[in-house]
């Protein structure tokens, strides 16, 4: 058997709201208040539209990616008791890297101050570290070695690429920005339960949709860019094709305790629901509080969930995440009390 941990957040410390996010878009404008105004107004909408009220900002340039991930990947050793040491893999799966070489997962292992272990990243959009973790199930599958793993990540949207809008006729590709929010996050596997509850893997699957690369992207020295309607359109069908491994061990939707999903926004999420007939309670919805935190998004609703809705002891868990790409993991889960 393999064992999930409650996931480990890091957070910065400074919280905006929509309008503190939008002065940080009004500063990087460049023209007049007469061309800010239909501007603001776009982007007003967008954050209606995700019910957008709050996110976490690194404002700090200082703040480094693999240290938010370290900072996590300590909580999360701390919680359950483990030495970086007796990791025998660490995975590095999230969007944001400061560099293509090394992989960060050997700057965060080297910070842990591991001498020798395996490391890896993983990438893919928002579903990296819902991917991360299902690469990592399966590594630890294949190699009996693989006691202890670290799966880790972190998310810092710089306000030049979140933030920085000139024309109205931008914002169909780039208003996705204004809910970026920030932080990191961190899950431990073993092949035991773990203190502080645990959940077993059952299953696990990924899928990808390649002929939608092209609705988002964030190029390594470019803007972020999201065709949210389009991406919307395809995104609610893509999630429905993840239920495979629920009919594969005889799950019903109905038995599903709670499904935890990618959170970009109240409209997308309410979609997803639709397309399983799932009620908001099934399903926690955290954007309001964190903004869209890329591929830790999930993990951010998790240890929500778990901190405030303690779930019964074998109550089934369904992490479900897709990202642009298309690219998805779905895992299954029993909670361990």
């Amino acid at each position: 058997m393999i064992y999930l941990s409650r996931p480990s957040l890091w957070l910065p410390d400074d919280v905006l709201d929509n309008e503190a996010v939008l002065a940080l878009a009004r500063g990087r404008f460049h023209g007049d208040e007469a061309g800010w105004r239909p501007i603001e107004r776009h982007l007003r909408l967008i954050l209606r539209a995700c019910r957008s009220r709050l996110r976490h900002k690194a404002l700090d340039p200082a703040v480094r990616i693999a240290d938010a991930a370290t900072r996590a990947a300590r909580s999360a050793l701390a919680a359950a008791a483990i030495e970086p040491a007796a990791l025998d893999l660490v995975t590095y799966a999230a969007i944001a890297r400061e560099y293509l070489e090394p992989g960060t997962a050997w700057e965060v292992a080297g910070e842990l101050g591991i001498e020798e272990t395996r490391a890896l990243d993983v990438s893919g959009a928002c579903a990296s570290q819902a991917l991360g973790l299902a690469n990592t199930v399966a590594w630890m599958r294949a190699n009996d070695r693989i006691q202890r793993a670290l799966v880790v990540g972190a998310e810092i949207g710089p306000p030049a690429r979140c933030y920085d809008f000139q024309s109205v006729d931008e914002l169909p590709r780039l208003g996705a920005g204004i809910t970026i929010g920030d932080g990191a996050s961190a899950w431990l596997l073993g092949r035991a339960p773990l203190p502080g509850g645990s959940l077993r893997v059952v299953d696990v699957e990924i899928l990808a949709r390649p002929q939608h690369w092209r609705l988002s992207q964030a190029p390594l020295a470019g803007r972020f860019i999201s065709h949210s309607s389009e991406l919307m359109q395809v995104t609610g069908a893509f999630d429905l094709a993840l239920r495979g491994p629920l009919d594969r061990v005889g799950w019903s939707l109905e038995s599903v305790e709670q499904f935890i999903l990618h959170q970009p926004g109240h409209a997308l999420h309410q979609k997803m629901l639709a397309a399983f007939g799932l009620p908001p309670t099934r399903a926690i919805n955290v954007h309001p509080r964190f903004g869209n935190v890329g591929s830790i998004s999930a993990s951010t609703a998790a240890a929500v969930y778990f901190e405030e809705t303690p779930p019964p002891d074998g109550a089934r868990i369904v992490l479900l995440v897709a990202g642009a790409g298309l690219a998805g993991a779905v895992i299954l889960c029993e909670n361990v009390a």
